[in-house]
């Protein structure tokens, strides 16, 4: 109505819109804001009407414009902050320590990678094995790779799980072994496969859960002295071979005559560890666990597994080797478990 009526004034545009006069004062001071109306003494309704396309061209031109100082803005920005990034960039690099990683997937190459560290061994290696029993080959190797390093003094730690101990050529690698000098104990349960070389290599599996998917070479003494301490725990709480065999030749009197992967089982039962972790620990399947289970119920004469725990608990056997339940890294569930 502004463009087409010359002497347009507000009071008739409210007349004629039917609208108050404060609802047409807030239109014309948006309309001012847009630059569709321009103020103008010489016009009647002190203001003149703009051309639409001029107007928005200006409009754009200012938006335009915005973006353009926001641009250099931005740009100023960046500049001063890689500026205060160069000059603090060598703040942290006294507590920063790369970490090399080698993936060895190939039994050939972990036996080739073996062979290489331990020859250039000088001061410890820390075994500890968890898992299915070995085969006769892979006790030749270790064998062989133990007398090497025994050979030259270096001193060998090793943990096994007990019940691979039952095993007639383990049993046989593990005395050898220990008569040569190596420190050889047994656990009921061990945590994962690890070997620690002069605490500055540390091979862990590529998958707790499969062993045969490989092992990560993790050259870092921070790293290697973190695993440390997990050895250095499962080691407190193992005991020695000789003990060991001590131990299971009076057991079966004082334990109802449980073998030493019975006694295993009973204490992760104890503890509520599942079946599939279980059996994960002992390398068997699931089915031989679930035998092995309902044998381990019928001989303690229970029939589920909360009644098998208490009657353990009865039994003692919890205590057995100074492992108390409550400190049982085998009894905590994951919370997927």
């Amino acid at each position: 109505m502004a463009r087409i009526q010359a002497g347009w004034s507000p009071i008739e545009f409210a007349g004629e819109a039917a609208v108050s006069g404060q609802e047409i004062e807030e239109s014309l001071e948006r309309l001012e804001q847009l630059g569709l109306l321009r103020p103008c003494r010489r016009s009647p309704s002190g203001y003149r009407a703009m051309d639409p396309r001029r107007a928005l061209d200006r409009l754009l031109h200012m938006e335009l414009a915005q973006i353009d100082h926001y641009r250099r803005h931005v740009t100023s920005t960046h500049n001063a902050i890689r500026m205060l990034t160069e000059d603090f960039s060598g703040f942290d690099e006294d507590r920063r320590q790369a970490v090399r990683v080698e993936i060895i997937r190939d039994p050939a190459e972990v036996d080739a990678f073996l062979h290489d560290a331990i020859a250039l061994l000088h001061g410890h290696e820390y075994l500890m094995y968890q898992g299915a029993t070995p085969s006769v080959e892979l006790v030749d190797e270790m064998l062989l790779r133990d007398c090497h390093a025994l050979g030259r003094g270096i001193q060998v730690k090793a943990l096994h799980v007990r019940h691979i101990a039952e095993v007639q050529h383990v049993r046989d690698y593990l005395i050898d072994v220990r008569h040569r000098g190596a420190d050889v104990r047994l656990a009921d349960w061990l945590p994962l496969h690890l070997m620690i070389l002069d605490d500055a290599l540390a091979l862990i599996p590529i998958d707790p859960e499969g062993p045969l998917a490989g092992f990560l070479a993790v050259f870092s003494r921070e790293v290697a002295r973190s695993y440390r301490a997990i050895f250095d725990f499962s080691w407190l709480a193992a005991v020695p071979l000789d003990a060991a065999q001590a131990a299971d030749e009076t057991v079966g009197v004082e334990k109802l005559q449980l073998t030493p992967q019975e006694l295993a089982i009973a204490r992760m039962l104890a503890t509520g560890t599942t079946n599939h972790a279980i059996a994960r620990h002992l390398g068997v399947s699931a089915r031989t666990l679930s035998r092995l289970i309902t044998t381990l119920l019928e001989r303690l004469q229970v029939q589920t597994r909360f009644q098998a725990g208490m009657k353990i608990a009865q039994l003692d056997l919890l205590t057995t080797n100074g492992i108390p339940p409550a400190e049982s890294a085998a009894g905590r569930r994951s919370p997927g478990e």
